[in-house]
């Protein structure tokens, strides 16, 4: 890619964050003006009623969302007069408690975010309470864990609107809650399938999409009294918005088949009951009138083939229903009786086959009372009138026993339950008790390994006394206002209910923290493992470099190269060490900052870091003693070599004489003499010098190798011992001296008998 493009894309790309950006700004203004609206439709039934301007910015101090809640729960809340951050935080806390206790979702959001103004939690918040007061409670929807999950009531929302929809299918295909909503066809649809007469639908099909929606819109507020939450604009644009749709339809629904539809229907019934007893009157009057008429004619035999047709398809219809139903009927077993879980199980079972029964309940006695009619009305002769009454007996009978067989075992199954259930009630009780307790004064973890492994068996085992949680799952999904329960159990569990998620959350985040905790530990200590094993065999090795010959050069060079390798090594196991330290802080966080984990944990590093130090240090250490050791002995070797060259130089010179030279041959050798001797001093530096390294490396060698070395220091010192007086006497006499012990008064007087002579 060469600039231009590069440039083109990087524009591009700031083009398309500006218009994400942008969109979602629309997004929050659009839903910060609809939930606006909302909340003042509720806020209109508070005592007194109220109005807000901005959603997000009122509900900043907790005030305006407490009297909303006191509308949705219908009842008095107790809010902070004061207007500090304290008391905006004590009153939108309280709000999200009670939120909390309607099971409205929370995740996420909390009360500094809300005070502080921050409009996606405020709006999210919004969602969450319309969720669950309008769309789910319009919706008829018990609010559990499935429940409260969006698609739930958007199915029944969305199957009511295709239902009510058919008929309009020319015109409106719904298949979300989104573009399918746009143009406003499927609003009016929805309206005009409730007001026929309100407007001519095909007309405003023909008119533009906003005045399509504006139509729609109108229509709703002023014959049903739908609030209008929504302008014509929010929905005609590109990709309509799901929430504030559902949120508009949940509405609609309620006002046209809900809670106010009753409401209105109940209205218009009050007003029209003066004219419905006139119309009794009537109909009884005009009653009167038929029973007195002979109205009984004769039957001719296409009527009779019919009705015995007829009857006789229904007679087989319902017999073969009464057959599936007695095949499908649940059966009772004994043995399932002590668990409660599998009795619950087999109450709802029971529960399903007698709604499943209903239907076919009504339809038998609906082909029962048309057969007695007919047998009564004269349509069947002796023989088929004792054959369709016993049929119809048999039927009766078949459905009378599924009835009083499947109430017995509803009512064995429930008794069951009962029992169970209270001995499962007591021991959660005791459980949440327990846990209660433990929740007051279990909080620190630690402060060693051994101390959070015993913490944690311990609390696993606590968890295991509630039992099987499947039973658990079986008490809470019970509903509490089941009439089958008497009202002491139907308490208990509201009780447990309330009380269970707190405790049973908490002991499963302890158990995490534990777990967290354990796994940290057992981290570190691997790693501490690791590093000691390998510090171990470090100091091994260093101890086996501390005995290298340094007089073996090849020792020398493996000892080198292995502190070159552990030098290496120490580097790369840095990581290790680092890792090692992490994995304490980590603890001590898991711990909460313990005193006493924290000191523990940091005297452990405080060792490894004392011992990796040391480590380094005694690499550095061998490496400069046996490259400051190989130095030594290799300059002291190479002035012995220069020495026992002036030595042999010396030597050779002295065994040039002979008793036959010439005098002038004498002279010149004697002279080579006293020229040597002159370079005696610097030689005597050296051999100071041998001697000093001598001494420094036999300090630091052992066994043989020191032995051999101060062996050659030995015979060197003595060859330089006896070269220096032999070559003086030399120089003195111009001959070698056979006898090198003679003092030099001797010397001088044959060196004066000798020029006298």
């Amino acid at each position: 890619m060469n600039g231009q493009e590069a440039e083109v894309a990087r524009q591009n790309s700031m083009k398309l964050k500006r218009m994400i950006s942008d969109r979602s700004g629309e997004r929050e203004a659009l839903h910060r003006k609809t939930f606006t609206k909302w909340v003042n439709a509720r806020l209109a039934q508070h005592d007194p009623p109220m109005e807000i301007k901005d959603v997000v910015v009122d509900f900043m101090d907790g005030k305006m969302l407490l009297n909303m809640m006191e509308v949705l729960c219908n009842t008095k809340l107790k809010k902070e007069k004061g207007n500090l951050r304290v008391h905006k935080l004590n009153n939108v806390e309280q709000a999200m408690k009670l939120l909390e206790k309607q099971k409205v979702k929370l995740v996420g959001i909390n009360a500094f975010d809300i005070v502080d103004g921050k409009p996606r939690v405020i709006l999210g918040l919004m969602w969450s309470v319309i969720l669950r007061f309008q769309v789910q409670e319009i919706m008829q929807e018990t609010v559990t864990e499935e429940t409260a999950k969006s698609f739930n009531v958007e199915k029944k929302l969305l199957d009511w609107c295709k239902e009510r929809l058919k008929g309009y299918e020319d015109h409106v295909t719904i298949s979300d809650f989104s573009s399918s909503w746009r143009d406003g066809l499927a609003f009016n649809a929805l309206i005009h399938s409730y007001g026929p007469g309100l407007f001519d639908f095909n007309a405003i099909a023909q008119s533009s999409t906003r005045a399509r929606l504006d139509n729609s819109f109108k229509m709703a507020e002023k014959h049903f009294g739908v609030p209008r939450y929504l302008d014509s604009t929010d929905i005609d644009v590109e990709k309509p918005d799901k929430k504030l749709i559902i949120m508009y339809l949940t509405e609609m629904y309620n006002y046209l088949e809900g809670n106010k539809a009753k409401e209105r229907k109940a209205s218009v019934i009050a007003e029209n009951s003066c004219f419905i007893e006139k119309a009794d009157a009537v109909e009884g009057a005009l009653n009167d009138g038929f029973d007195n008429l002979d109205s009984k004619a004769a039957i001719s035999q296409s009527e009779h083939d019919k009705a015995v047709a007829d009857l006789s398809k229904k007679l087989n219809e319902v017999e073969s229903g009464l057959s599936d139903a007695e095949h499908n009927k649940p059966v009772y077993d004994d043995n399932d009786s002590v668990d409660l879980g599998e009795v619950t199980k087999q109450l709802e079972e029971q529960q399903k086959f007698r709604q499943d029964l209903e239907p076919v309940k009504s339809r038998t006695y609906e082909v029962l009372n048309e057969g007695r009619s007919l047998i009564g009305e004269g349509y069947f002769d002796l023989g088929e009138k004792e054959h369709f009454q016993d049929r119809m007996d048999n039927v009766d009978k078949r459905l009378q026993n599924l009835l009083e067989q499947s109430q017995r075992d509803q009512d064995k199954l429930s008794q069951e339950r009962s029992v169970l259930l209270k001995q499962q009630l007591n021991k959660m009780t005791i459980w949440l008790k327990k846990a209660e307790q433990k929740m007051d004064k279990e909080d620190d973890i630690g402060p060693t390994y051994e101390t959070v492994k015993e913490q944690l068996e311990e609390h696993q085992k606590f968890q295991e006394g509630v039992g099987d949680m499947s039973l658990v799952a079986s008490v809470m999904r019970i509903d509490s206002t089941d009439p089958d329960l008497d009202g002491k159990t139907r308490e208990q569990i509201k009780t447990v209910n309330e009380r269970w998620a707190t405790a049973w959350n908490w002991s499963e985040d302890r158990n995490q923290k534990l777990t967290k905790a354990m796994i940290d530990w057992q981290k570190f200590r691997d790693e501490e493992l690791i590093l000691l094993n390998w510090l171990s065999q470090k100091e091994k090795t260093l101890k086996e470099v501390s005995n290298t010959d340094v007089a073996d050069e090849q020792q020398v060079k493996e000892s080198l190269e292995l502190l070159e390798t552990t030098q290496k090594e120490l580097e790369e196991q840095e990581e290790r060490l680092q890792r090692l330290r992490q994995l304490g802080k980590d603890l001590i966080e898991d711990s909460g900052s313990d005193e006493e984990t924290t000191k523990e944990i940091e005297a452990q590093l405080q060792d490894f870091d004392d011992c990796w130090n040391h480590v380094a240090k005694r690499v550095i250490d061998e490496k400069e003693k046996l490259v400051n050791t190989q130095n030594k002995m290799k300059e002291m070797y190479d002035l012995v070599d220069s020495v026992n060259q002036w030595v042999d130089d010396g030597k050779a010179l002295m065994n040039e004489y002979k008793e036959d030279l010439p005098s002038d041959e004498q002279e010149n050798l004697k002279k080579r003499a006293q020229i040597k001797l002159e370079e005696k001093p610097s030689m005597q530096v050296k051999v100071d010098r041998v001697n000093r390294l001598g001494k420094d490396v036999c300090e630091i060698l052992d066994g043989p190798s020191q032995k051999a070395v101060k062996g050659e220091l030995q015979q060197f010192n003595d060859r330089w011992q006896d070269v220096c007086p032999a070559l003086e006497g030399f120089s003195d006499k111009g001959y070698p001296d056979v006898n090198g012990n003679e003092c030099c008064i001797v010397r001088i007087m044959k060196r004066k008998f000798k020029s006298l002579s």
